[in-house]
């Protein structure tokens, strides 16, 4: 007598949410299951990342068995940086890349990159597995400052004069150092 061959599947290799858990269950009713952790039963719940598996055993005919490995997506593991203030005329990349990961940014952009030159607020949503983990940054371009020293003037050899680049927060470095 031939019973055929039986097959199992606990699914595909899975990344969850922080936090989350997974419950593996065959739906076989007939037969034992024994999970990695040596429990025996009809479902295991996973609680933690790792490889698991089950060998089922049925009532009659051979047993088989399956693998699967659970990761979990790190809560933090998106991270756009700290907010930038930028000089206008410039730009910013901003990464999200994440392994495995799609990418959905505030203007429908699906890329990992998104380089940005204007002053706003900027966000995506990272998608790995089932779990969808979400960052923001603010970004300013400041206006480039105007400095102005006077207009320009002749003096004599031997005389002096004083000119005046005072600007609210600025830093400066002359031509002679």
């Amino acid at each position: 007598i031939e019973f055929g061959t039986l097959i199992i599947d606990l699914g595909a290799d899975t990344v969850l949410c922080p936090g989350a858990s997974m419950v593996l269950d065959l739906g076989l009713p007939n037969g034992t299951n024994t999970w990695n952790s040596a429990e025996v039963g009809p479902s295991f719940t996973v609680l933690a990342p790792g490889t698991y598996w089950v060998e089922h055993v049925p009532l009659v005919g051979c047993s088989a068995s399956d693998t699967i490995v659970v990761t979990y997506a790190q809560g933090d593991a998106l991270d756009l940086g700290p907010d930038l203030q930028l000089c206008d005329g410039g730009s910013a990349t901003l990464d999200a890349t994440l392994p495995g990961a799609a990418y959905l940014w505030d203007n429908a952009s699906t890329n990992a990159l998104r380089t940005v030159s204007a002053s706003g607020t900027y966000s995506v949503i990272a998608t790995v597995g089932q779990c969808a983990l979400y960052d923001t940054v603010n970004v300013v371009f400041n206006p480039l400052p105007v400095v102005e020293i006077g207009p320009d003037a002749s003096i004599c050899h031997g005389t002096a004069t004083t000119v005046d680049a005072t600007t609210a927060g600025a830093t400066y470095l002359w031509n002679d150092g």
